[in-house]
């Protein structure tokens, strides 16, 4: 049998995806209907955060004159309380139709109207156009200074693999500014104990994966964290309270010495 390529497993991917879209479009309101804080993301990234983020973006904006950030995989809230940040984007996992935005309450909605949304999908080449179009319009093609991503949770709401998550990565990679943009984001390892899971969930299916593919991708994070051009750090976050940090983490800090492409992960 002939051993499916990564691209034709992300093809795959896609399919599922679509078929999420048309079961769950009228119901599934994706991060806006829960808008998370900058505080939930400093509680999942807390042991790899080297400086206050506001203080990075200032240090940026100092640097460069304006400074931008997305929420990959998410819906922008997260950005109200960073006084320094610029330009604000949230890539949504799925285009779940009519904008969910609107059924917040008035003051968040407002709040939230000074972020923009490509609502993806995210496996979709037309996504990903959309996204290299805003930075080349709102950041004179710089690219990102911050790009913050929690993505395993909604991943396992389509069709999971490791490529897949790879994909991702190494787009938001090329996506950060040559000097000193930074990526904050998931992997696909949880730290949860298997007696934990739920028989049959995601969660489940997940774990069953990673087992194969553990040992791949902890090679794959030290080779990123010998290369110092990568600015790689690593947490497992084990000693955690699973609300919020049920993953390991990593960032990534790109320099004008950094490669254009991240390790491959095999």
């Amino acid at each position: 049998m002939k051993k499916e390529s990564s691209f034709g497993q992300i093809l795959e991917e896609r399919k599922e995806n679509k078929k999420t879209i048309k079961k769950g479009k009228e119901n599934w309101l994706y991060d806006y209907t829960s808008p998370n804080t900058i505080w939930a993301y400093e509680k999942t990234f807390q042991n790899i955060i080297d400086q206050p983020w506001d203080e990075f973006l200032k240090e940026q904006k100092e640097r460069h004159g304006l400074t931008a950030a997305m929420d990959f995989m998410g819906g922008g809230s997260c950005f109200n309380d960073l006084q320094w940040l610029d330009k604000k984007l949230a890539v949504r996992l799925l285009d779940n139709g009519p904008n969910s935005l609107f059924q917040l309450p008035p003051q968040e909605k407002e709040r939230l109207l000074e972020v923009d949304v490509i609502a993806g999908d995210v496996l979709s080449k037309n996504t990903w156009k959309e996204i290299s179009l805003w930075v080349e319009k709102e950041t004179q093609g710089r690219g990102f200074d911050l790009i913050l991503s929690r993505p395993i949770g909604g991943l396992l709401h389509i069709t999971f693999n490791i490529d897949t998550w790879y994909f991702l990565i190494e787009n938001l990679w090329s996506l950060l500014d040559n000097d000193g943009g930074a990526l904050y984001t998931q992997l696909p390892l949880p730290n949860y104990d298997e007696h934990e899971i739920s028989p049959g969930s995601r969660a489940e299916s997940l774990v069953s994966l990673v087992k194969k593919k553990k040992e791949n991708i902890m090679n794959w994070v030290k080779l990123l964290e010998t290369e110092s051009s990568f600015g790689a750090v690593f947490s497992d976050n084990k000693e955690l309270p699973h609300i919020h940090c049920d993953y390991a983490v990593l960032r990534l800090r790109k320099t004008i010495d950094s490669p254009p492409q991240l390790p491959k992960l095999i």
